[in-house]
């Protein structure tokens, strides 16, 4: 029964599994990735955490239940987002006998973790951050205290990092423990608390969000750039058979693979490539950037500017 609810009826992977999408995570398209069913992702801002066995397997069924019934997040603090709506409009209306069987199924639930948030220039806290801390953080919820806020941080520095590092692992108030991320090394909170501090400090290149300008459209001369920035050093070498621009044996099979799979095979480290070009500083736009290049000098005949 609990198999029947989470899969057929609940379709909790909707929320709860990382999504194919297009370029980046902003762009879901609503397709769960079943190696990672059930193992977390964010909907609409907000955390729709890890249910599999390897986040809840010491969870008590009852306070699993409790996340259903009474609003109650595993740790501490209160369901709030979507995940309130479905318990409004539908868990809290099932038996408890159904209830505490989806709870003991999803404790069974082994899937495969989905690759750590990358490293970029933000330091190692703000992949946990974006990843775990965000949906209350960005937006307050909860009384969370904002990132780049100094308002509602100045009372919280206060008191030793140690203190804060602390509260943040052990859950205080509305903040459960760890953010819900029962998997994540007490480094890795440190880390993100770290990222939020430094937020407010300035001695951070994470300091408070502001509008952002529109993005420069890239040229072809920008394009040829970042590849020779990036790329050169294996594929224009052809080291461990990187296909070399211009070869167009080389690249044929590649392109009739299309842009799009091309793309996702070289971000997620796919037929023999380094996941993200093995280019921890590079943005999702560089990659599409060195890969149009590269087509494009590849493919004759063929445009890849709207790419």
């Amino acid at each position: 029964m609990g198999a029947y609810l989470v899969n057929g009826a609940g379709h909790c992977a909707m929320c709860h599994s990382p999504s194919y999408n297009l370029f980046s995570e902003s762009l879901p398209l609503g397709a769960p990735i079943r190696k990672y069913d059930l193992t977390g992702a964010k909907v609409q801002g907000f955390l729709a955490p890890n249910i599999t066995k390897s986040n809840i397997s010491n969870v008590p069924d009852q306070e699993i239940v409790d996340v259903f019934k009474k609003d109650k997040l595993i740790g501490g603090g209160n369901v709030v987002g979507p995940m309130q709506e479905v318990n409004h409009d539908s868990l809290i209306h099932l038996s408890d006998k159904d209830l505490f069987a989806i709870a003991r199924y999803l404790k069974t639930v082994e899937s495969e973790s989905p690759p750590k948030p990358r490293v970029g220039s933000g330091g190692p806290g703000k992949g946990t951050y974006e990843t775990y801390c965000s949906g209350c953080h960005t937006t307050g919820a909860g009384g969370a205290p904002k990132l780049g806020d100094s308002t509602s941080w100045t009372p919280i520095l206060k008191s030793p990092i140690d203190e804060i590092y602390h509260k943040a692992i052990k859950g205080i108030n509305g903040m459960p423990a760890k953010g819900t991320c029962i998997s994540c090394s007490d480094d890795e909170i440190k880390q993100a608390v770290d990222y939020m501090v430094a937020s407010i400090k300035g001695d951070s290149s994470s300091s408070k969000p502001t509008a952002a300008a529109a993005p420069k459209k890239l040229t072809y001369a920008d394009d040829k750039r970042i590849y020779t920035e990036n790329c050169a050093v294996c594929h224009s070498s052809g080291f461990k058979n990187a296909p070399k621009p211009g070869d167009v044996t080389a690249w044929e099979p590649i392109i009739a693979n299309g842009f799009y799979d091309t793309y996702k095979n070289i971000e997620t480290g796919r037929k023999g490539h380094l996941a993200h070009g093995a280019c921890p500083t590079c943005s999702d736009g560089d990659i599409i950037a060195a890969l149009k290049y590269m087509m494009q000098e590849s493919a004759p005949g063929k445009d890849y500017s709207l790419w």
